[in-house]
């Protein structure tokens, strides 16, 4: 499953941990809402085409410090961004940034930092 291969690129990745001040025990990576610092996320599949699928990939990242925020989401792309014919993994075969923004949320005190990933996957690979 591609949200799977996604968020375990995520969870392996010893300077986004180290980012985002994970542990064993918190990966600080978890499915929206997003309650505390750290990276939230939302899969959207959108389309099915023939062997091809496209999905959406929403993150949140949530941190008092936006530009700790930015430098997560500069390793993120680093992680996930493909260029030209070079795939991700065997499924994912491409990612872009389409999309995001950043707000201030007054009730949690944090910046937030909104980044939308198109994915684009082979269908049935596994």
């Amino acid at each position: 499953m591609i949200l799977v291969e996604l968020i375990n690129i995520l969870k392996n990745d010893t300077t986004l941990a180290t980012l985002l001040g994970a542990s064993v025990s918190n990966s600080k990576i978890m499915p929206m809402p997003l309650i505390s610092d750290g990276i939230g996320y939302d899969f959207i599949p959108l389309l099915v085409e023939g062997k091809k699928e496209q999905s959406q990939f929403e993150i949140t990242i949530m941190n008092e410090d936006i530009l700790k925020c930015y430098e997560i989401k500069a390793q993120i792309d680093k992680l996930f961004i493909t260029i030209g014919d070079t795939s991700l993994t065997d499924t994912i075969l491409e990612v872009s940034q389409n999309g995001g923004g950043k707000y201030y949320d007054s009730d949690l005190k944090m910046e937030k930092l909104k980044a939308n990933y198109t994915i684009l996957s082979r269908k049935g690979v596994k």
